[in-house]
């Protein structure tokens, strides 16, 4: 049965362009039902959020990681150095030679017959 500026009508539902529409006579059951649907979609877009920006959520993984590596980067950067610094320690601790450095770094002394070359900074 059609109804006029209405779809076609089988029996409790209309169908407009490809939706079903409900029938009035339906009552609270299909209200009950479109509620309870919202309200299970608006809890699932929740979920789905919090899942992406919460507290342990995929942004704040991402972000762990970044800091991991950055942190990794840092601690081979300091492993080097220090491998640098025990070397130096090794020879400073070598008889006269923390002496000899102290003289020609520090007071810019040379040894006899040694030529010292400067190099002077850029204009």
């Amino acid at each position: 049965m059609r109804y006029p500026g209405d779809g076609l009508f089988l029996g409790k539902a209309r169908f407009y362009g490809g939706f079903d529409v409900a029938d009035e006579s339906a009552g609270i059951g299909s209200s009950l039902r479109a509620g309870v649907l919202g309200l299970f979609f608006v809890v699932l877009c929740g979920l789905v959020l919090y899942s992406l920006v919460g507290r342990q959520g995929r942004v704040s993984v991402l972000r762990m990681e970044a800091e991991i590596m950055d942190l990794e980067h840092r601690i081979e950067a300091l492993k080097v150095e220090n491998k640098e610094l025990e070397l130096t320690v090794a020879q400073l601790r070598r008889p006269g030679f923390a002496a000899e450095w102290f003289a020609r770094e520090k007071l810019g002394l040379v040894k006899r017959d040694e030529r010292l070359f400067l190099e002077l900074p850029a204009p």
